[in-house]
């Protein structure tokens, strides 16, 4: 299970009700406290830093996740969603509770980023919610 803004009010919630069931649990998150928050505190499996400078997202991902993506709680969208659809496994699902990366102005006013790699879904017979 990868769950977005997993430092966030949500995002904490929902990846500890995920690893409550036993599943492994990778949290995304920006930066040295939050990752040692959800590492320490939230005891998750691992963390994606999107604000890394030593990794790019998808190299982190590919270390936490060598097996592709079961399941997504998706409450960033844009470019972070885009990356997690590439991992995502057959069968897999996403469920996108919100869209962080959306939220500086650009919501019903603009461009939205939406997901650009969406095909994923269809290739590998997985659905969004």
């Amino acid at each position: 299970v990868v769950v977005t803004a997993a430092a966030g009010a949500v995002g904490s919630i929902a990846a500890q009700l995920a690893k409550s069931t036993g599943a492994k649990v990778i949290g995304v998150a920006g930066g040295p406290t939050k990752k040692a928050f959800l590492l320490n505190t939230l005891n998750l499996d691992g963390v994606v830093d999107y604000k890394s400078t030593e990794q790019t997202l998808e190299e982190q991902l590919d270390e936490c996740c060598p097996d592709g993506i079961d399941f997504v709680y998706d409450n960033v969208g844009g470019a972070t969603l885009d990356a997690l659809l590439n991992k995502i496994n057959p069968k897999g699902r996403i469920v996108i509770c919100g869209a962080i990366s959306q939220y500086s102005g650009n919501l019903n006013k603009g461009l939205v980023q939406g997901p650009s790699n969406y095909l994923k879904l269809a290739e590998r017979g997985a659905e969004m919610k």
